[in-house]
């Protein structure tokens, strides 16, 4: 089918509906939520959602959700992923910070396994790269694609210089090497699990070297990355993970306090 992009705020029509993209804030870039209004009222679809008290892009827009409120909302359909997590989901920045911490304090290789369409972690590891004189190797067909989009569409600028060939990798010195590399839920495929079994063609890990996980584990997926961290643990590598260093991850879900916020804002009629 034909594809039609989109911008916030510009409303469109699709049979009987006019939809109006909002931004949300995301661990994803340009995440969107839509306001539907359909013959029945209406409708609002977050999407995934959290808001940020300094997001990493633009703000959530609570004057136009409370905007909606008072003009009615017949139904909210809400992000519910971390609806048993009290509190606030903290903001990109605390994890940027974390982050920059460890890159700064280990001395050798360090690997930093992550999400990659996370555009904003990714941006957050290159401009640590760039403070502590690292270079960054992108190990994994979805790091390297999502880069790349994210360069061309604006959202990493200025960083090519730090990019190291795979061919080179081998040849800088550990101190000086940043891996951005895919696999943060033990896929056996991906540039990470390739890694831990001393299989991956561009790279070999030591002793001393050390991997981060950006990220949370799925729920159902913790044999497969424990198996992961196993294997790096077995080859020297020291592993860093949210239960060691709280502050590497951020979700990009709403915790409960923000999902109250979105249906205070809104007062939906349903929900």
């Amino acid at each position: 089918p034909p594809m039609h992009p989109i911008a916030v705020g510009e409303t469109f029509e699709a049979g009987p509906f006019a939809i109006e993209p909002f931004h949300v804030n995301h661990s994803i870039v340009d995440a969107m939520g839509l306001i539907l209004q359909t013959p029945a009222g209406v409708v609002v679809h977050s999407g995934d959602f959290k808001i940020a008290d300094t997001p990493a892009d633009d703000p959530f827009p609570r004057d136009r959700l409370e905007q909606l409120g008072d003009e009615g909302v017949a139904l909210l359909m809400s992000d519910s992923t971390n609806v048993f997590s009290e509190g606030r989901s903290g903001d990109e920045k605390d994890a940027a910070e974390a982050l920059d911490r460890l890159i700064g304090d280990l001395p050798n290789r360090v690997v930093v396994a992550l999400f990659a369409s996370n555009v904003h972690r990714m941006r957050s590891a290159f401009d640590s790269a760039r403070k502590h004189g690292r270079r960054v190797l992108l190990l994994g067909r979805s790091v390297r694609k999502h880069f790349e989009l994210a360069r061309e569409l604006g959202h990493l600028k200025n960083v090519s210089d730090l990019v190291v060939h795979p061919a080179d990798a081998r040849k800088l010195p550990r101190s000086e090497l940043l891996v951005l590399a895919t696999g943060t839920q033990g896929e056996a495929p991906a540039a990470l699990a390739k890694l831990a079994r001393k299989e991956h063609r561009d790279l070999d890990l030591e002793p001393g070297d050390s991997v981060v996980f950006s990220s949370r584990i799925i729920p159902g997926l913790e044999r497969s990355v424990f198996a992961v961290r196993d294997q790096l643990a077995r080859i020297g590598v020291t592993v860093h993970h949210r239960k060691s260093d709280p502050g590497v991850h951020v979700s990009g879900h709403a915790y409960r306090d923000e999902q109250r916020m979105l249906i205070e804002w809104l007062r939906p009629k349903c929900f």
